[in-house]
């Protein structure tokens, strides 16, 4: 968790992560949603103790569906944070 959320540390993002033309125009909100969707999905449906063995995470490595879905909320509080962060820098400039 601490490491998820340190902010001194920086990663290009893996070019399968990056948006594609499909989703270039959605606002982060409706992106949220549609992602939270999804999350609800498996939740429901799959076995959440089962290894991800077709996608591997570029520096942890192999993980389980309920370690994918920690690691994708603690993911989402470090970029709310980089959100937050540039608003009010953004503000202080207006």
């Amino acid at each position: 968790e601490k490491a998820l959320l340190r902010r001194d540390r920086q990663y290009p993002a893996p070019k399968v992560t990056l948006p594609d033309d499909e989703n270039l125009n959605k606002t982060s909100s409706e992106h949220f949603e549609n992602n939270r969707r999804e999350m609800h999905a498996i939740i429901d449906q799959l076995d959440l103790s089962e290894t991800c063995i077709l996608s591997a995470h570029p520096i942890i490595g192999h993980m389980t569906r309920i370690e994918w879905i920690y690691f994708t909320v603690y993911h989402g509080y470090r970029h709310a944070e980089q959100m937050q962060l540039l608003a009010e820098q953004l503000s202080g400039r207006l």
